[in-house]
Parts: structure tokens; sequence; C-alpha cells
């Protein structure tokens, strides 16, 4: 493990050596890290903020039509119950009035009165009854609730035990003469035609239903989807597809199970589902299709400077990193001597200013080198001159019976005006001269060349210095 971590560190430490050695690619990294990250990172949390909207309006429409459907069926039942306490003896009749009149909203409606006691109205039903036989009697749990029940139950399908049928019921006790007779049940099966009436509703439509177990566990039922074919494959988007729970009970033990509802929808849908709360005209347009173009209009604006700027910073980073180009491949020039390279100028600020310079720099380079090789050139002249002056001087040491003479001339210059020589004269003699001229360098040094000639023809002509 540390072995393959030290050669990926050091793969990672290469590649960034590689790919960041280019100025323009740390200028485009850096803008994508300072401009492009931080406006995906917005647009990624705006979308989160509206996935997660959307999901519990969604759930809340949902379940807000589905407590509707409870309340409504509550609502029969209490009617039924109400005239049934009112008139004991005309049960059978009324709960098949109250099943006419409300089976034309839910058709499954099925409406069933269980006495309670003695002296009590027979049972009577009213309704298909196709999900699970009229209740016969009433659990011990709901006797001593004289507010009466409004939940959802599961039902097994008969013949189907893998599948299991959801069902609204709501139980109202009858009342007559201060006693409770008996209670008015009230099943509204949640089938293709209740989930059609709730899409009408809530614009949200429920898919497949996962019910648990009573310790929550995964071995339960699954109720298979009942959506109209056209609706399956609704939920691929992100924002056409949600879950919501809520609990059914055991009605025999009024335990409490969970369930989860997979819904479809359209963001269209639930936004115009929304925007009926605000009928109010603005124009041609209601309050909610204003607030709509606002924000489409701000997301298009908002995606049009984010295009600008990213195309402004990559032309900023190119301009910038062209000259930095042109001043690395002018670098590279001068680097192998050739100094007549200049950069072109293609803009006037700083990183002009700063070719300009350059091409100032590589012209005094280039004449300080003139210069150099000419001063050079001086050099070897007077090194050569200095040694034609040195070989005019006398060489060695001179002999003379009783006397040995040697010299030595150090001019301070390459060449100077300092001069001496020996001559032999007759009657065994000796001439000796030293001589200097006023200055120092070339001029003086042709004088006393000028000076040697002169004494080495005279010397042979006149004996005295005189």
């Amino acid at each position: 493990a540390v072995a393959v971590g030290w050669f990926v560190w050091r793969l990672f430490m290469l590649m960034k050596r590689r790919l960041l050695w280019r100025l323009r690619r740390r200028l485009i990294l850096s803008y994508i890290f300072i401009g492009v990250v931080p406006a995906l990172l917005i647009i990624a949390f705006f979308v989160l903020g509206a996935w997660t909207v959307t999901m519990n309006l969604s759930a809340y429409l949902f379940k807000d039509g589905y407590d509707d459907i409870g309340d409504d069926a509550r609502l029969i039942a209490q009617a039924a119950a109400a005239e049934i306490g009112r008139e004991a003896p005309g049960a059978t009749a009324t709960i098949a009035r109250i099943h006419r009149n409300a089976a034309q909203a839910y058709r499954g409606l099925s409406l069933a009165f269980v006495p309670l006691g003695s002296g009590a109205p027979p049972a009577a039903q009213a309704g298909p009854w196709e999900h699970t036989p009229a209740p016969s009697a009433i659990p011990q749990w709901l006797r001593g609730r004289a507010e009466g029940w409004q939940g959802t139950i599961a039902i097994a399908r008969p013949g189907e035990p893998d599948e299991t049928q959801l069902v609204v019921r709501a139980a109202v006790p009858a009342i007559a003469a201060d006693r409770r007779v008996g209670f008015v049940i009230a099943d509204v099966p949640i089938d293709a035609v209740v989930l059609d009436l709730l899409y009408d509703r809530t614009r949200v439509r429920a898919g497949d239903v996962r019910r648990s177990g009573a310790s929550g566990s995964d071995a339960a039922t699954v109720v298979r989807s009942i959506n109209r074919p056209e609706e399956e494959g609704a939920g691929l988007a992100l924002f056409s597809r949600s879950v919501t729970f809520f609990d059914y009970h055991d009605w025999e033990t009024n335990k409490a199970h969970r369930a989860t509802v997979s819904m479809s929808f359209r963001l269209g849908d639930l936004y115009a589902r929304l925007a009926r709360a605000q009928p109010a005209q603005m124009g041609p347009l209601t309050f909610g299709d204003a607030i709509l173009l606002m924000l489409v209009l701000v997301a298009v604006l908002f995606l049009i400077i984010q295009i600008v700027a990213l195309v402004m910073g990559l032309a900023l980073a190119r301009s910038i990193t062209s000259s930095i180009h042109e001043l690395s491949m002018g670098t590279d020039r001068v680097r192998q001597g050739d100094f007549t390279h200049r950069i072109r100028i293609q803009a006037r600020d700083q990183l002009g200013e700063l070719a300009g310079s350059f091409n100032q720099m590589t012209a005094s380079i280039e004449n300080l080198l003139l210069t150099a090789a000419e001063k050079k050139r001086l050099e070897e002249e007077l090194r050569i001159a200095r040694q034609i002056q040195m070989s005019l001087l006398p060489r060695g040491t001179l002999d003379i019976p009783g006397l040995a003479v040697t010299a030595l001339c150090v001019p301070a210059r390459e060449v100077g005006g300092d001069y001496y020589d020996f001559f032999r004269l007759p009657q065994n003699r000796l001439g000796i001269l030293i001589a200097d001229v006023s200055g120092k360098g070339t001029s003086a040094a042709l004088y006393m060349a000028e000076l040697k000639g002169l004494v080495l023809s005279l010397s042979q002509i006149y004996f005295s210095p005189r």
C-alpha cells in the first residue's frame, strides 16, 4: 500500500509538472476553479433544492388529495350514521340511498351498517364489496371510540395472497336515543378509478405501493402498479418521480405499518396546480406565469453571463499567455546567441511594455557585444604593438670587459613612452640612453619608436650625446 501510494504520488506530481508547465493551462485551470466550478456548484445547489421542493410538493399534494378521500368517506359515513340514528328502523334504505348518491364520485364505494347489542337495527350493506366481505363485527379496539376512526387498511386480494389491496376506511358510530346502536363503515378501495381521480385533483399519479411488515421488515407484499399504460416509465427524469410514505393499519388490531408509494408527475402540471392559488392577472399573464417568466429570464441571463465570462476568460488567458510565450521564445533565441531577435508588441499594456523592455535589453546586449568585440580587437592590436615595442628594447645582458649591464622595462599600459638603449662607441666606450615621452599609450610609443630610429642613425655619426 505504501509503495502504491508513493508511485501514485510520483505519477501525480509528474502529471502536474507536465500539465501545468504551460502558463496558459494554469490560467485556464485557475479560471475553471474560480469561475466555472462555483457556478456549477451553485447550479447543482439550486437543482438539488428544486428537486427537494418538487419531491416534497408532489408528496404534499398527493397526501392532501389522499386525505380528502378519507374525509369524504368519513362525511359519507357520518351522513348515514346520522340518518340511522334518527330513523333506526330504516337502516337498509338509508345505506342504499346514501350509497347511490355517493357512488357518483366513488364508483367502488361500499357501505355497511354493523349493529351493536340487542335492539339495534339489523345489519345492512350497499355497494360491490369486491375487495373484501362486508364486516360483520366491530373490533374491540374500535368499540370504545366515541368519535369513530378514519384511515387506510391493507386487505389481501382474494385468490392472490402475494398482492394487497389498500382501502380507505371510515367507521362512524350511529347513536339513537343517546345509545350507540352500531357503526357505519365506508370503504373506498384504491383502484385505477380512484387513482385517476387523485391525478385529476393533484396532477400526481401513484405507482407501485410497497408495504412493510409489523416490525418494519422487508418481508411484506408488493402491490402491482395500476397506472395507465401511457404513464409507465414517466419517472425516468429527475423532476418527474418521487415517493411518499403513509401509515396503514391492521383492521383487527389497529397496528400501524408503513407503506411507500412511488409517484410520477410532470413539473409543468405541478406548477400549474400551484399557480391556481394566484389567479390575479398581470397584463396578458397570470401572476404565476409572470413569476415563471422572470425565473426563465434570470436563468437565461445567468447562462449568457457565464458563457460570456468563459469566453472572455479564455481570451484573456490567451492574450496573457501569448505574450509570455513570445517572451519565452525570445529568451530561448537569446540563450542560443541570437541577439537580433525582436518580440512583436501586440498590446499597449504592461505586457507590451515588458516586450518593449525585452527588445531594448536585447539591443543593448547586442551593442555591448559589438563593443566588447571591438575592445577585444583593440586589445589584440595593442598586444601585438606591445610585443613589437618590447622587441625594440635591448635583449639580454650587455657584456663589456669589467662591466655587466641588464635592464627591465614594464609599461603601465600595453604600450608606453619609456625607452632605454645601449650603444657601443669607439674607444671601448658605452652609450646609455634613458628616455621618457610625455603621455601614455600608443602616441607615446610612436614617438619612442621614432626616437629609436633617430638615435640609431645619429649614433653612427656623432659620438657625443650633445
